[in-house]
């Protein structure tokens, strides 16, 4: 016998899954905007309804599969730069297929074949209510402390997010306990950046800060100061600046920002350290 399958079901049970996968996803790549998850998970879970009629079957080619899935992140989370984008479709196929692997261990050990039926190349989940909300709220807490172990073992990145003068960048910053500097001045924490990394919204003002040919009357040529740090070799000048505003995982905090010539991964996985975790 044929089972009916109703477009409100398979619509709200896509839409809990994409609010899960989404909210894990916000966690690690650190934007937690409730609102444009939502819409994410909303524009997901339309998608889904959508395909499932065989008059759309167009829009299961691959190709177009890809795209509704650059859309759902572009529209869940903000597209600072090409590598941030890159980096959060990762992120988000990796969580999917994690998600993916939590269902087929229920699809085992539950219902079996009743649990997952196909129509139309797309799966509906013959699943409870409240057993898909167990399901969800369990995927997402394992998913969370997985990240959480991962992190700590290896060194957690943040993602940073600098504005200065108009001008924004996104840095990687490697949580190092032993970046203790701060400014002697402000007493603010200094973030070590990598000069590469920053330089594009700081160059104009930068090169006439060191050059003393600035303007002092210059707001922003008052942000920039040169500190005293220690090194094995004895010790250094460094350069800093203050930025208008710095996001540390979607959080605003203080800080300021120091320069430094060296590459701080070989591997380019970060471009700049931070000394402290953001409180939560």
């Amino acid at each position: 016998m044929m089972q009916t399958i109703y477009a409100d079901v398979l619509f709200i049970v896509n839409l809990i899954i994409n609010c899960v996968i989404l909210a894990v996803c916000s966690h690690i790549i650190g934007e937690r905007k409730k609102i444009r998850i939502f819409l994410g998970s909303l524009f997901g879970a339309v998608y889904s309804v959508i395909t499932f009629f065989p008059e759309f079957d167009f829009l299961k080619l691959t190709f177009l599969k890809l795209i509704f899935s650059f859309l759902i992140v572009i529209i869940s989370f903000k597209l600072h730069s090409l590598r941030s984008f890159i980096k959060n479709i990762l992120i988000f196929y990796a969580v999917s297929f994690a998600f993916g692997g939590a269902v087929f261990a229920v699809y085992l050990f539950s219902a079996g074949a009743n649990f997952i039926k196909i129509r139309n190349g797309v799966p509906y989940f013959n699943i409870s209510l409240p057993l898909l909300l167990s399901v969800s709220i369990i995927t997402y807490i394992l998913l969370r402390i997985s990240y959480f172990v991962i992190s700590k073992s290896k060194g957690r990145v943040h993602s940073l997010h600098i504005t200065f003068n108009g001008k924004s960048c996104t840095l990687y910053a490697l949580h190092d306990t032993g970046n203790s500097l701060t400014h002697s001045v402000s007493s603010l924490p200094v973030i070590v950046a990598e000069k590469q990394a920053v330089f594009t919204i700081i160059s104009d003002k930068f090169v006439a800060f060191i050059s003393g040919s600035g303007d002092t009357s210059d707001e922003y040529m008052l942000r920039f100061s040169a500190i005293p740090y220690k090194t094995v070799s004895g010790t250094s000048l460094m350069y800093c600046f203050r930025p208008d505003r710095i996001l540390l995982d979607g959080h605003e905090i203080f800080a300021e920002i120091g320069i430094t010539e060296q590459t701080l991964s070989s591997d380019k996985k970060y471009n700049a350290l931070i000394g402290f975790e953001r409180k939560t």
